[in-house]
């Protein structure tokens, strides 16, 4: 039900924002937005806007705020992080199908979903396992695939993703993946 929550706030966000994406700030109860209380959003391709507050009326029409949420003290000068060494190499895959059943398939499916909700149509899956999205022009971290196959491998798991309806398309950055 929460998911059918979220695409009506997409539908709603896109009719005057095509390039509009979002996320929970915090995820809601399912309750407590069904009694209309107001949950926050993060919002991203909205020009002047970052957040915005919803809720439903008794009839469940969507309400929309748009904010604008910002420090009211300057930020401090950012410091470099140090660069860590990466230590652990990413194991060899010997079979890219299981692997895609075992460990792929349950991540990319529930958060496919959860960003499609969002108003997002593709994803970057790096080279260590890191599922990327580009949010306020920069990339963000979604979650992460274990055992992820290495690159010589990518043909044959962009065959799996389009048996499963997703478009693959391996680029030097990481596997592209789309599914509008």
């Amino acid at each position: 039900m929460l998911r059918h929550i979220a695409l009506r706030i997409t539908e709603k966000l896109k009719s005057a924002y095509p390039d509009a994406t979002w996320m929970w700030q915090d995820k809601p109860e399912l309750k407590a937005v069904l009694n209309g209380q107001t949950v926050r959003i993060i919002t991203d391709g909205i020009e002047n806007n970052t957040h915005a507050d919803i809720s439903f009326d008794r009839y469940a029409r969507v309400h929309i705020d748009m904010l604008v949420v910002e420090e009211f003290a300057a930020k401090a000068a950012e410091q470099p992080e140090a660069s860590v060494p990466e230590t652990e190499k990413v194991p060899d895959v010997v079979d890219v199908r299981v692997w895609y059943d075992l460990i792929g398939r349950n991540i990319l499916e529930a958060l496919v979903t959860d960003l499609n909700a969002n108003g997002h149509t593709r994803l970057t899956i790096k080279e260590n396992g890191d599922i990327v999205i580009i949010r306020n022009k920069k990339e963000e971290v979604q979650t992460h695939l274990e055992n992820f196959p290495a690159r010589n491998y990518w043909s044959e798991l962009i065959n799996i993703f389009k048996e499963n309806e997703l478009k693959a398309v391996a680029r030097k950055d990481g596997l592209g993946i789309s599914w509008v």
